[in-house]
């Protein structure tokens, strides 16, 4: 595999998650807040916030 189709699946595993903890509701509201979502998904996936975000709002 090419190092770019790695990376894009790393990408898209992280925008799924982020997804899916996104689509998490309570009581009719969202459950997890945005802020706590990325600082979540930066710990597993061992990057930093802003890189998430980078990731997420498909800025790379």
């Amino acid at each position: 595999m090419a190092a770019k189709t790695k990376t894009n699946e790393f990408y898209e595993a992280i925008r799924s998650e982020h997804e899916r903890l996104i689509n998490v509701t309570e009581y009719g509201v969202q459950k997890f807040s945005d802020a706590w979502i990325k600082h979540k998904l930066a710990k597993k996936f061992f990057r930093e916030v802003r890189t998430i975000e980078d990731i997420i709002f498909y800025r790379v």
